[in-house]
């Protein structure tokens, strides 16, 4: 679809993530976006950090380290930027079950989230890092690798609009 999209070099595009968990078609992706759009931002989702076999990577830090690299070589940006004046935030985020103010279903015959979720069998973490059991420790680092990429954007006390975006909704409001 994205191949018979026509060229918008004055736009930009905000991609949120869960384009692929296969980095050959994260790349052929990415290529296609950056050759059709002036700018691209990108954060990942989680399906982007599924980890398999072929990736060669033993987590999904390591993933995500390996596509931010894919990134980077590619002029697909995945820290703040700013577009004519307009400053542009991709956010690194995570599910966790404190996001979700329902309360829980209470049903004896349905299965634990845990267990048919695919993110918790084809996620990888390294040790210390999980949602599992109401765990907020990956939020907590996905949350903290904004951090760094932040810096920059606060110390300048950046003027004018500020668009940020990550895969997940930030607000639970919205």
């Amino acid at each position: 679809v994205i191949l018979s999209w026509p060229p918008r070099p004055d736009d930009v595009l905000l991609l949120a993530g869960d384009v692929s968990n296969d980095f050959a078609v994260l790349r052929s992706t990415f290529e296609a976006v950056i050759e059709r759009f002036g700018h691209v931002f990108y954060c990942p989702g989680n399906h982007d950090l599924w980890v398999h076999k072929s990736d060669g990577c033993k987590d999904s830090v390591e993933k995500l380290l390996k596509i931010e690299a894919m990134c980077n070589e590619l002029g697909i940006q995945t820290k703040p930027g700013c577009v004519e004046g307009i400053h542009i935030v991709p956010l690194h985020s995570w599910y966790h079950a404190g996001f979700d103010p329902d309360p829980d279903v209470v049903d004896e015959t349905l299965m634990p989230a845990e267990k048919v979720m695919t993110d918790f069998h084809v996620c990888k973490w390294p040790n210390g890092l999980t949602a599992l059991g109401g765990s907020d420790t990956l939020a907590r680092y996905m949350d903290g690798l904004n951090d760094d990429r932040l810096a920059p954007t606060i110390e300048e006390r950046a003027e004018g609009p500020v668009i940020s975006f990550s895969h997940f909704l930030p607000r639970q409001d919205l």
